[in-house]
C-alpha cells in the first residue's frame, strides 16, 4: 500500500526548483466501490513517489476538502499577493449502479455538481482523470467523464485527456499507457506551471516597483 504522504525522490532526477506557488506535489484522489479504482490510484501514486520524485498525497475523493480546497493564498517577495497554491491532481474513479459515484466519492461529485461555484474556482489546477468502467452497461464510465467535465467546466486545466477503462476488454488495454502518457503530461504541466509563476511574479514586481 501506498503511504498518504511519500517523498521519495530518486537522485538520478534532474528537477526543475519548486517555488512559492508551484511544487512537486501530486494529488491522487479515487472513487472505487469493490476496490478496483484504489488499486489503480495506489499504483499512480506509487509510480510518482518513486519512479518520477513527486510528493504524493493519496485519499478518497470524498476527502477533498482536506486537500483540493485548502489552496492556501502564497505571498510572494515584498508582501505581494501569488494567488491560489498551484495543484496537480488526477482523479481515478469507478461507475457503480445506473451512473452512480462510489461511496467514497458521492460528496466529492455534488461538490463539483454545484452550480453556484465561480467558474474560475479550480483555476489553479492541473487534472487528469482516469475512469473505470463496463461498456456492458449503458452509463459506460459516467462518473470519469462527469468528474472531467465538470472539474474543466470550474476552471481546472486538462493536462492529460480522459481515460476510459473497459472491463468488458480488459481494463489494462487503456490503464497501462494512460498511466505511461499521463506523466509525460504532468512534467508538461509543471513547466508550464513554473513559466506561469515566473511570468506573473515579474509583473507584479514591476507594478509595485513603477
Amino acid at each position: 500500500p501506498v503511504a498518504p504522504l511519500s517523498r521519495s525522490h530518486p537522485s538520478s532526477l534532474s528537477l526543475p526548483a519548486m517555488t512559492d506557488t508551484v511544487s512537486r506535489r501530486l494529488l491522487v484522489l479515487y472513487g472505487s466501490q469493490e476496490g478496483c479504482a484504489e488499486s489503480v490510484a495506489q499504483r499512480v501514486a506509487s509510480d510518482a513517489s518513486v519512479r518520477h520524485g513527486w510528493d504524493v498525497h493519496l485519499a478518497p475523493a470524498n476527502k477533498y476538502k482536506k486537500y483540493l480546497t485548502a489552496a492556501a493564498t502564497a505571498r510572494l517577495p515584498g508582501g505581494l499577493s501569488g494567488g491560489a497554491r498551484h495543484q496537480f491532481v488526477v482523479v481515478v474513479c469507478s461507475t457503480t449502479g445506473n451512473g452512480d459515484p462510489p461511496d467514497n466519492c458521492d460528496r466529492f461529485w455534488r461538490y463539483l455538481k454545484r452550480r453556484t461555484h465561480p467558474g474560475d474556482l479550480l483555476r489553479h489546477v492541473d487534472f487528469a482523470v482516469l475512469g473505470l468502467g463496463d461498456s456492458n452497461y449503458d452509463k459506460f464510465c459516467y462518473m470519469g467523464k462527469g468528474i472531467d467535465k465538470r472539474m474543466s467546466a470550474l476552471g481546472a486545466c486538462r493536462m492529460h485527456a480522459l481515460g476510459c477503462a473497459d472491463d468488458a476488454v480488459g481494463l489494462g488495454i487503456v490503464i497501462e499507457p494512460w498511466i505511461s502518457s499521463f506523466f509525460a503530461a504532468l512534467d508538461v504541466a509543471y513547466k508550464r506551471a513554473l513559466e506561469n509563476e515566473a511570468q506573473v511574479r515579474s509583473a507584479s514586481l514591476e507594478a509595485a516597483a513603477g
